[in-house]
Order: C-alpha cells, then sequence, then structure tokens
C-alpha cells in the first residue's frame, strides 16, 4: 500500500478559547449561536459553542477551506479578545454531524475533544 491508497482527511477541525469583550450578554450570545448555524448550513460547518461567564470555547469542523475562511472572521470579529488556537486537526469523521451549532456548557466540548482523542495544538 503507498501514501495515494490512504485515505485524505476531508475535514478539518478547529478549537480555540476567548474572552468575551465586557458588555457582552446572553441576548449577544444567542444572536451569535443564531448567525452561526444559519451561516453553517450554507457552508457545511458543524461544531459546538461553550460559554461559562465570559470564556467562550469553540470547535468548528467542515471542509478545510471553509473552516479556515471562518476562523479568520471569527480572529477579526471585535466582540471578543485573546483568542486562543487549542486543536487543529485534519480528520476523516465529523464529531458533531448536524450540529450547525449548538451551545453546550464549556465542560462537555473538553470531554467531545478527549473521547474523540483529538491531539492538543502544540506549537
Amino acid at each position: 500500500m503507498n501514501d495515494t491508497d490512504l485515505p485524505q482527511p476531508s475535514l478539518l477541525l478547529i478549537a480555540y478559547a476567548s474572552t468575551l469583550k465586557p458588555g457582552g450578554d446572553t441576548t449577544l450570545l444567542d444572536q451569535i449561536l443564531t448567525t452561526s448555524q444559519r451561516n453553517n448550513d450554507a457552508q457545511d460547518i458543524t461544531g459546538c459553542l461553550g460559554i461559562e461567564g465570559r470564556n467562550i470555547i469553540q470547535i468548528i469542523e467542515g471542509p478545510p477551506a471553509a473552516v479556515e475562511a471562518l476562523f479568520e472572521v471569527i480572529r477579526a470579529d471585535p466582540r471578543h479578545e485573546g483568542i486562543v488556537l487549542l486543536h487543529r486537526q485534519e480528520r476523516q469523521k465529523r464529531l458533531f454531524p448536524g450540529w450547525r451549532m449548538v451551545r453546550r456548557p464549556t465542560t462537555d466540548l473538553y470531554l467531545f475533544l478527549e473521547n474523540a482523542k483529538v491531539q492538543p495544538f502544540r506549537t
């Protein structure tokens, strides 16, 4: 078997953490979630958003070009700061099939990543 016979990753998963800037509230977060669901559907992106206080953890997955483009939009979003890339991994299978974007406790997101054996991002 040579390298061309191996399955090629067809998905990219990115997980990041950030802090919502002061003044953000649950109404803003609900708007972000609703907008994400609509936009992610059009881009074939799935994922999960965890919020605890002003701390955000989000996992996005889908076609690599779409996920990279979305992450650039997220990094430029003035509503949050201190964005830290936690994980970046090419994958064959989605963690969240059918979840255009859902909100879960942040502890759930860490468990999803651990159970899927997603390796931490290292510099």
